[in-house]
């Protein structure tokens, strides 16, 4: 860091940038640029700039970091921390990644953790939402497929302490709600108009949002696509308004009616063995 520092320094002041720099170094080493130093920052950056820090490594072997953090020993240690606020569209972290011809991978962003040795929790990744006034509200938004190789643990949270009003679902009342729906084979629509959101390829099942909408209303949920961006985030194009299914929410609706078909095969076949029909057990 304080190599990084005094090349940053030596370059601000060299002709070219003079009238441009505001430089104070603090008694403790601290350095503010367009802004008075901060005791907390070793290098704080305050002024109209379209990009507070621009770092660029190449021509390298092995391997290059643009900005390498390490934070450690304290209650809580952040390598990273970034906010994005006050403006029309905001990121707290923004990444872009290109693969070229020779690349093997290329990862926007790429996170890992270490053997947890200490009994306590460890993520790759943790995020989470804050309440928000209006629009949609999301800890993750993928555009895209996702490729998972464990499982989704906890994925939905189904504990019974967080739970209340709970009811048995009636298997007859599922059944017949089931029977209004129109299950489909479709294929995603090629088209320049939604090509932002990168939609499936190939043969599709399932149902429309729809026709889901008129039986079960509280499967469907009403959703906006940001649009397309370019290369440094900005919004090229006009936002996609959607509906999507959760398809999950079927599964005990399916279970329960199965178990009230059962039910009347079961039934069925006592009726026909007290009239001394012989059935498959």
């Amino acid at each position: 860091m304080r190599t990084f520092l005094a090349c940053l320094f030596l370059v601000l002041l060299s002709p070219g940038s003079l009238l441009f720099a505001q430089i104070e170094v603090g008694t403790s080493g601290n350095v503010g640029i367009g802004v008075a130093p901060n005791s907390g920052y070793a290098l704080n950056i305050d002024g109209d700039f379209k990009t507070g820090l621009y770092v660029i490594t190449n021509n390298q072997s092995g391997y290059l970091a643009g900005t390498r953090t390490l934070s450690y020993d304290g209650t809580y240690n952040y390598g990273l921390v970034s906010y994005g606020f006050y403006g029309t569209n905001n990121y707290g972290i923004y990444t872009y990644s290109v693969k070229g011809s020779s690349t093997t991978n290329a990862y926007g962003i790429f996170a890992k953790v270490d053997e947890n040795t200490s009994g306590k929790n460890s993520y790759a990744g943790y995020f989470t939402t804050v309440g928000s006034e209006n629009g949609n509200n999301y800890a993750g938004f993928f555009n895209g497929d996702v490729h998972i190789t464990g499982d989704l643990n906890g994925s939905p949270v189904s504990d019974a302490k967080f739970k209340e009003e709970i009811t048995r679902l009636d298997g007859r009342s599922s059944l017949q709600r089931l029977m209004q729906l129109r299950p489909v084979s479709y294929r995603f629509r090629k088209s320049q108009e939604f090509e932002a959101m990168k939609l499936s390829e190939g043969l599709q099942y399932g149902f429309t949002a729809q026709e889901v909408e008129a039986v079960f209303p509280e499967f469907v949920s009403d959703h906006t696509h940001p649009g397309a961006t370019n290369e440094e985030g900005e919004h090229i194009g006009e936002p996609i308004e959607y509906k999507a299914v959760s398809y999950m929410k079927f599964i005990p609706l399916l279970l329960t009616a199965v178990q009230e078909q059962q039910a009347e095969i079961n039934a069925l076949k006592r009726v026909l063995r007290e009239n001394g029909i012989v059935v498959d057990r």
